[in-house]
């Protein structure tokens, strides 16, 4: 079964986190065996991590900083804290027991007597364990500017790309509304290219039927003036005829 890249980092994160509760609370033996077994997994974890993040600048720069800026000072304090525990048991019940937060000694007159030599050596311990815990620190600082600058640079880049969309969308808008105009202007002069084809038409054909009617008027109304002007003038060559047989 795959594992995906966010499934790893969350069991890296929790086995980081496991062991540092462990490291702030009261330190034994089998705590410090469970912060080296989570150690263990964060290391594989983080090796995981590395080999798929291959190709990715950022994702393998992040990688290194797991090896180097956590897992290093945590495996540092745990082998500190073993080390510190096996020597405080050798030395008998008396030691006092290291802690990652000081704990005043028990009151006895072997203690004192001892010129507080106990009290400088704890006063030691609790100062190295403290610049650890601030190196520590100080890394978890940086890994997360790192992460903020990253974050702040993409948004950056997001924000000029949304402006340029913007800007896009503002000159397709200004193009489809002159497009809008032109055709409006178009479809007006083509109905009244229309409505004056129209007029042209029917003045034609009004033309065309007076012309008609006036060549039928012609035809026949000028066919019955000539017949009869022909009757008239046979009629006088008659009359003339007869008044000259008279005479």
């Amino acid at each position: 079964m795959t594992t995906s890249y966010e499934e790893i980092e969350e069991n890296y994160n929790a086995s980081v986190s496991r062991i540092r509760s462990f490291l702030a609370a009261t330190r034994s033996q089998s705590t410090l065996k469970e912060c080296q077994r989570l150690l263990g997994e964060a290391r594989q974890c983080a090796l995981q991590l590395n080999e798929m993040s291959q190709g990715n600048p950022i994702l393998v720069e992040q990688a290194k900083q797991r090896l180097e800026r956590e897992l290093a000072p945590l495996e540092q304090e745990i082998n500190r804290t073993t080390t510190v525990g096996a020597a405080t048991n050798a030395a008998g019940p008396s030691s006092p027991p290291t802690n990652l937060f000081y704990q005043p000694p028990q009151e006895d007159s072997n203690y004192w007597s001892s010129g507080g030599s106990g009290l400088g050596d704890t006063t030691e311990q609790l100062i190295q364990s403290s610049e650890d815990l601030l190196r520590e620190s100080q890394a978890l600082c940086a890994d997360s500017e790192l992460v903020g600058n990253a974050t702040l640079d993409q948004m950056t880049r997001q924000r000029e790309q949304l402006q340029i969309s913007m800007g896009h969308a503002n000159d397709t808008r200004g193009m489809v509304m002159e497009a809008r105009r032109i055709m409006t202007n178009m479809g007006r002069r083509a109905l009244k290219n229309k409505i004056f084809l129209y007029f042209v038409i029917f003045i034609l054909i009004v033309l065309n039927v007076m012309a008609f009617l006036h060549v039928i008027r012609q035809k026949f109304g000028g066919g019955n003036g000539n017949s009869n002007n022909t009757n008239n003038n046979g009629n006088d060559d008659d009359e003339g005829g007869r008044m000259f047989l008279r005479n």
